[in-house]
């Protein structure tokens, strides 16, 4: 794959970074990979190498190209760090083999003085909680204290129609938008919308959040460096049980170059923990939003209130006596009934079901916590007749080699 055309153009709210990935196996159309800032931040926009390198590698690891190739300088920091992200992606998988990073040269990078620090903020538990930890731990004269919270529309699978934003998805961020930028005045924060096309190059969410989630993000930063030299991406609520994902504290931590530090915060902190955190929380509690949003969002509405990741959330918020004060869900309360089509899809070792059904009987919600159990359960079965198939393919393969 070779990156060409770095660029940057004016929009009519900010700027556009670009560049040309042109594709050296299977299908060679060339297409432009863009990020856009809005407002002030706008200005530090540059169409960086860095971060169309640390994007188009991870497209490139999931296309089986055999090089990324890019011919400008680069920071060696970051080259290094990408090598070893693809050594333990090859670990983890296989089918995921490192490609060669062909550069034109090493860049001699520094970070901006003084230090600013940003974190990326959806309005999820994880981010709200990294950012009232920040807010509860440092001083705000601190360098790791932070300034900026970018706010990132097109890493959602159903952000894109085709090659187009669509409409509807737009309208729900800029719902979502308002509600940050409420809590980026109330906590001292600079909002930094920011739009890319990027995960329109991955074939399916299983590429996207095993490959590209983490590089795809911190391009921002690298892209930003004129602003930014730290960068913080919350960790995904596993605590010590962390999931080979796209975003890990070791392959966040590898994405740094001379100019931007990366990394991944609270990465021991689990989610019922730090939904409590959120939950205590008026300001972050008015932002919560977790929706996975896969039927098109009525307008005014911030969760569905039927997906996994809602009733999960509630059902968290429940054991905690906080759902009555979550303005942004439907309900106020939960019962057994509305957990009837419930799986844990997302939590395949429970990581999540456990402390939520405990919580729930602490709070003594018990006819919530054994309608949960049910589901977890029922779940566990579907899954054992799958799990002894593969564990026999896998056997089987090994015994080829």
């Amino acid at each position: 794959m070779r990156i060409e055309e770095l660029r940057v153009r004016d929009t009519p709210t900010g700027r556009r970074a670009c560049a040309t990935l042109v594709a050296e196996v299977g299908d060679r159309a060339a297409r432009t990979l863009w990020y856009e800032v809005d407002g002030p931040a706008s200005r530090a926009l540059g169409a960086d190498p860095e971060g169309f390198l640390a994007a188009a590698t991870a497209v490139a690891v999931h296309r089986g190209e055999a090089r990324v190739r890019l011919e400008a300088p680069v920071c060696p920091a970051l080259v290094a760090g990408l090598t070893e992200a693809m050594r333990l992606h090859g670990h983890w998988d296989a089918a995921h083999r490192p490609v060669a990073l062909d550069v034109g040269g090493a860049a001699d990078l520094r970070p901006t003085t003084p230090a600013r620090a940003s974190l990326f903020l959806s309005g999820g538990v994880d981010s709200l909680s990294l950012l009232a930890a920040d807010r509860r731990t440092l001083p705000r004269d601190h360098p790791d204290a932070f300034r900026d919270a970018l706010f990132v529309f097109g890493a959602n699978t159903y952000d894109f129609a085709g090659d187009d934003p669509d409409p509807v998805r737009v309208r729900a961020w800029d719902e979502q938008r308002v509600r940050l930028e409420r809590l980026a005045a109330a906590t001292d924060l600079e909002l930094v919308a920011v739009r890319t096309n990027v995960r329109t190059f991955f074939a399916n969410f299983h590429a996207w959040a095993y490959l590209g989630l983490g590089p795809s993000l911190f391009a921002v930063a690298h892209l930003l460096r004129r602003r930014l030299s730290r960068a913080t991406v919350a960790a995904h609520g596993y605590g010590a049980w962390q999931r080979k994902y796209g975003s890990h504290p070791i392959l966040d931590a590898c994405l740094s170059s001379g100019a931007v530090a990366t990394r991944c915060g609270e990465p021991m902190a689990m989610r019922q923990e730090k939904l409590a955190t959120v939950a205590a929380w008026p300001e972050g509690l008015a932002a919560l939003q977790v929706c996975t949003m896969r039927a098109p969002p009525e307008a005014g509405v911030a969760h569905c209130g039927r997906c996994e990741k809602c009733l999960r959330t509630m059902l968290g918020l429940v054991a905690l006596g906080a759902l009555g004060r979550a303005t942004t869900f439907p309900r106020r309360d939960l019962t057994p009934a509305d957990l009837a089509s419930y799986s844990p899809a997302s939590d395949p070792h429970r990581h999540f079901s456990g402390p939520l059904e405990a919580g729930l009987r602490a709070a003594g919600r018990d006819d919530l916590a054994d309608a949960l159990a049910a589901r977890v359960a029922r779940a566990d079965r579907r899954a054992r007749p799958l799990s002894r198939w593969l564990r026999r393919v896998r056997r089987s393969l090994r015994a080829r080699r």
